[in-house]
């Protein structure tokens, strides 16, 4: 059985992968040792991809295997692998392979050929950046799952200044229901967790990481930390400024001579966001991108374990 994920809008389908992953752990493997979650970008070497996704079940009937990232990976011998393993009628019935991409149809002429054969599985979703009145119908149901009501102009206000990210918007629904409670969410009080110059803030911060300019990055965390912010908002804010760099980096490999606003509806950002960001895109490689979200990534995982995230942060921005 083969699931395929994929599109611009990867809030919703990392919440829908989330959410098949723990339904498959409920059902089937309480204990999660049936469960694999593996990353193209980081994987070295192929071969273990490939045995993945053919390994047997431990004490269970079922196994599921996440595979990220293979489309927008340069694993090309394990591309062409799936393409015939798929011809040939697919994977062992006890695995459940998810096949989960950020972006839209590669151009390579392997990497299409296996987009096409994943979209025409019975279980691909795509999922398309939402429109506005769509954008707002979905943070109307986001506040409401936490038991909140929002007036529709604060509505309005957080679909256009989140710049259709939902990652942002998400963020911001999550604190601005935790400090609300028990009346209408005004837009007033989004205001006050919406700070248009916050992402100004963090940008800075990103061009001084990739220009290496190590007391500045200091002193703007620094900064950040003088009017409130917390650590683990900081490392947030870097870890989604980064996947924008990698996905902006990634489609202009693959596109070269894409326009910014054509960038940018592909990835269902805001067109200021994709000219914001270009000219770091212009000074650093899609691997040295990676190899830093590769970092944050496992900052943000130790956090989870209780590690200082404010000292973790310090020695990223001194030694990256």
């Amino acid at each position: 059985m083969i699931l395929f994920l994929y599109g611009p809008d990867t809030f919703r389908s990392r919440s829908y992968l989330h959410d098949q992953i723990e339904r498959f752990k409920q059902l089937r493997d309480p204990a999660g040792y049936n469960v694999v979650l593996l990353d193209a970008f980081e994987e070295k070497h192929g071969s273990k991809l490939w045995s993945e996704m053919l390994a047997s079940p431990f004490l269970a009937e079922k196994r599921m295997v996440v595979v990220e990232n293979l489309l927008a990976s340069k694993h090309e011998e394990i591309i062409e692998q799936v393409i015939e393993r798929i011809g040939a009628g697919g994977f062992p019935d006890s695995n459940i392979i998810v096949f989960w991409e950020g972006s839209d149809e590669p151009k390579a002429k392997a990497k299409k050929e296996l987009f096409a054969l994943l979209k025409k599985e019975k279980y691909a979703t795509e999922f398309a950046v939402l429109d506005d009145r769509k954008r707002e119908a979905w943070i109307h149901d986001e506040v409401k799952k936490r038991g909140g009501m929002m007036a529709k102009d604060a509505i309005s206000y957080l679909s256009i200044n989140s710049c259709g990210d939902l990652w942002l918007a998400h963020n911001v629904i999550e604190q601005v229901c935790a400090y609300v409670f028990g009346r209408e969410i005004t837009r007033q009080d989004v205001t006050l967790f919406l700070d248009p110059s916050a992402s100004d803030d963090i940008f800075a911060l990103v061009d001084a990481v990739v220009s290496k300019q190590t007391a500045r990055a200091q002193k703007l965390i620094t900064d950040q930390y003088k009017i409130g912010k917390e650590p683990q908002y900081i490392l947030a804010m870097l870890i989604r400024q980064y996947r924008i760099l990698i996905q902006l980096a990634d489609l202009f490999v693959h596109e070269d001579g894409i326009s910014s606003d054509a960038a940018a509806k592909k990835l269902g950002l805001h067109p200021f966001v994709v000219k914001k960001t270009l000219p770091l895109v212009k000074r650093i490689t899609l691997a040295e991108l990676q190899a830093i979200h590769t970092q944050l990534f496992e900052i943000d995982k130790q956090t989870k374990y209780g590690a200082n995230a404010a000292v973790l942060l310090d020695r990223f921005v001194c030694y990256v």
